[in-house]
């Protein structure tokens, strides 16, 4: 049986204050260089248990491997990174897939489009594992929008 490949994607889903669905867009996204070294300690170092935290920005520049931080990351009203839900569909940990979820609730009172997501091993600082370009802009218009972000990760 020939090895799977490391493979991850975010949905992001915009609703209304109402609950309405906005938009909704699935994007893949990249190990970070930083990522693959934090997962080759994580092997064949001495491995940790982190709680995965995940970062918003309205960034528009292209994403690369060699990201370190996440430009443009939100911190206020209601966008800050915060630690993410882990969910493994299958039940247990015996599954290949594990998603990491969160829901940020906007309570800025302007327009405001989310481009990237960022997977991060820590509130603030911390390696950033992980990062993607959302397919389409999540945009929020007023407060109480909310952005829903599911990260499925497949090993």
């Amino acid at each position: 049986m020939e090895p799977k490949p490391q493979m991850a994607w975010v949905e992001a889903v915009v609703r209304d204050r109402f609950g309405t669905v906005k938009s909704r867009s699935r994007s893949p996204n990249l190990m970070t260089a930083a990522g693959g070294a934090w997962w080759e300690n994580q092997l064949f170092g001495t491995p940790v248990t982190p709680t995965p935290y995940i970062g918003i920005s309205t960034d528009t520049t292209t994403i690369s491997a060699g990201d370190t931080v996440l430009a443009g990351e939100q911190t206020t009203n209601g966008l800050a990174r915060a630690a993410a839900t882990v969910v493994y569909p299958g039940g247990g940990t015996e599954t290949d897939t594990v998603q990491l979820t969160i829901t940020y609730t906007y309570t800025g009172s302007s327009s405001l489009s989310i481009n990237k997501a960022g997977l991060f091993t820590a509130s603030s600082g911390g390696t950033m594992i992980r990062e993607t370009k959302l397919n389409e802009l999540a945009t929020l218009t007023t407060s109480g929008d909310t952005l829903s972000l599911t990260w499925d990760i497949s090993f």
